[in-house]
C-alpha cells in the first residue's frame, strides 16, 4: 500500500521537495522528500523510517538527511518494560 501526499514548498538550493509516505505493512512506515513530484520518480532527498513491535508501538526510527536510508543511517531505539501478570502488564508501557 503507498500513500502519496504532495506538498509543494521551496526547498533549499530552489529545490521543491515532494513528500511521501509509505506504509509497506503494520511494522514499518516511511516518509520521505523527493526532487520530482510525479509519483515513482525522483531521488530522495532524504527519508525517515519508523519501525514498530506487535503492539504498534515505535521501536526504532532511522533519520537519514542525505538521501535514502542505508545501513550507516544512525537510528534511535525504544524499549518498554513489558513485565506482565496474568497477561496485563504490570509496570505500564
Amino acid at each position: 500500500m503507498e500513500i502519496d501526499e504532495i506538498e509543494h514548498g521551496v526547498g533549499f538550493n530552489g529545490v521543491r521537495p515532494c513528500v511521501r509516505c509509505q506504509v509497506f505493512d503494520v511494522d514499518r512506515h516511511v516518509i520521505a522528500t523527493y526532487d520530482d513530484p510525479a509519483p515513482g520518480s525522483g531521488n530522495v532527498l532524504n527519508e525517515l523510517v519508523f519501525e514498530y513491535n506487535d503492539l504498534g508501538m515505535p521501536i526504532k526510527e532511522y533519520q537519514e538527511h542525505q538521501g535514502a536510508k542505508h545501513g550507516n543511517t544512525l537510528s534511535v531505539q525504544y524499549d518498554y518494560d513489558t513485565t506482565a501478570s496474568g497477561g496485563v502488564f504490570t509496570h505500564g508501557l
